[in-house]
């Protein structure tokens, strides 16, 4: 399963770059800053770089949801007993629902369902689902923490307020400006995240 979770991420991240290159070939070649019409493909391939992470982050969830510790599991809700993604306490009655599976199968099957509707709003919630998972937040992936936050706000941003841009003022335009390098800077970032991910992968 570990090999199909890198291959479905590389395959995602070729859509993303593909996007860049329809940028390029659509973009003028003027200097200076691009026609929002042109850098509304690049912030498609923002929030495509976004929602490929968090499949990636899902999928390693799901991949390790046997042997998630104790502590970590006391985060995940049980099976069909919560909305809100947040663990809650249930009756005895709850566990009538899954009386003919066994203790690890509801585990497994608390963690798969925790993660289908698992999304990651803030680092924090990234670096949390990695802990669940049980490997460590490296040196190598803090350094690139403060540039996934970036990712994540201006998704945020691009999907909620259209990339709107409110602040006042004479000769400030209406959308934010958007680059490649921003694409670039998101891209290399989750990539050496991902090689961290991959040398605890092969060591545990």
């Amino acid at each position: 399963m570990q090999d199909d979770i890198f291959t479905n991420y590389d395959r995602n991240i070729k859509r993303v770059k593909n996007l860049v290159k329809v940028y390029d070939v659509i973009s003028s070649s003027k200097s200076g800053r691009k026609k929002v019409v042109e850098s509304d493909i690049l912030r498609s391939a923002a929030v495509l770089l976004h929602s490929s992470f968090e499949d990636f982050l899902r999928s390693i969830l799901i991949w390790k949801a046997g042997s998630i510790k104790k502590e970590e599991l006391d985060k995940i809700p049980l099976k069909g007993i919560s909305n809100s993604g947040r663990p809650s306490k249930f009756l005895l009655g709850a566990l009538k629902d899954h009386e003919e599976i066994t203790v690890k199968e509801l585990i497994i099957a608390s963690v798969i369902d925790y993660s289908k509707f698992k999304s990651f709003s803030n680092i924090g919630e990234v670096k949390q689902a990695i802990n669940l998972c049980g490997f460590e937040i490296t040196e190598g992936i803090e350094k690139y923490s403060s540039t996934i936050q970036k990712l994540i706000q201006r998704r945020h941003k691009i999907v909620h307020e259209a990339d709107r841009y409110d602040k006042p003022g004479s000769g400030n335009h209406r959308i934010r400006s958007i680059s490649k390098k921003n694409i670039n800077n998101w891209m290399t970032a989750i990539d050496m995240i991902l090689r961290e991910l991959l040398k605890q992968m092969r060591s545990s």
